[in-house]
């Protein structure tokens, strides 16, 4: 049982997600995007295939100018003609954060399927599945969500992972599913302040476990 004020803020992160839930995991996307965006540019650079490396810094340029239909245009071109690339894969995520931003959940989960399908990276998959997860806990599909992370296996995305479980626990009211999620965080990150294990700490502690 949790008293008057940790009721309230347990409310809290419900009444948020409930809010900006389409936004959720935005540091996520972000990484999803810089990743993306930097290690394609590295792939570009060191590519012996030019052709798909020219159709992929289009994709870049049509994104930064926010030019949304260019940008899956260009993206769709790159995974057609080269769908083996590792270029194509992070265009596929490009595309998929672009669908979801416009209200096109169908269209991001596809993008984001052909990514798991077609690459080779480790991160990339875990990458997509985070995405994936998210979206599906926008749909208040909270069950299928947990199921996708259960995937996830590598271990620069565990943090992100636990944490998008942690909020997913915490909507369908597991909260010891949710401490445990947010205390590995903590536990796993040591003498490293990160964001992710602020953010796990800020959690736990709405949920009454306060380990520091």
């Amino acid at each position: 049982m949790y008293d008057h004020q940790e009721q309230e803020q347990i409310e809290d992160i419900k009444a948020w997600w409930k809010l900006y839930g389409k936004f959720v995991s935005l540091g996520i996307v972000v990484v999803i995007i810089g990743y993306a965006m930097y290690q394609g540019y590295n792939y570009y650079q060191q590519s012996q295939n030019e052709k798909a490396g020219v159709l992929f810094e289009a994709v870049q340029n049509t994104f930064r100018t926010q030019d949304t239909k260019q940008t899956l245009t260009a993206a769709k071109r790159l995974q057609e003609a080269y769908p083996s690339s590792p270029l194509s894969s992070r265009a596929a995520l490009i595309s998929a954060f672009l669908s979801h931003k416009t209200g096109h959940d169908d269209d991001a989960i596809n993008e984001l399927n052909w990514v798991e399908s077609h690459t080779h990276e480790a991160m990339l998959v875990d990458l997509s599945r985070l995405r994936h997860a998210g979206i599906l806990a926008d749909q208040k599909k909270y069950n299928e969500a947990l199921d996708l992370l259960s995937q996830n296996k590598d271990p620069a995305m565990l943090a992100a992972t636990l944490d998008l479980k942690g909020d997913i626990y915490t909507l369908l009211g597991k909260n010891t599913e949710a401490k445990n999620s947010y205390q590995q965080i903590i536990d796993q990150s040591g003498s490293q302040n990160t964001l992710f294990k602020q953010l796990a700490q800020v959690k736990l502690d709405a949920l009454g476990g306060r380990r520091k």
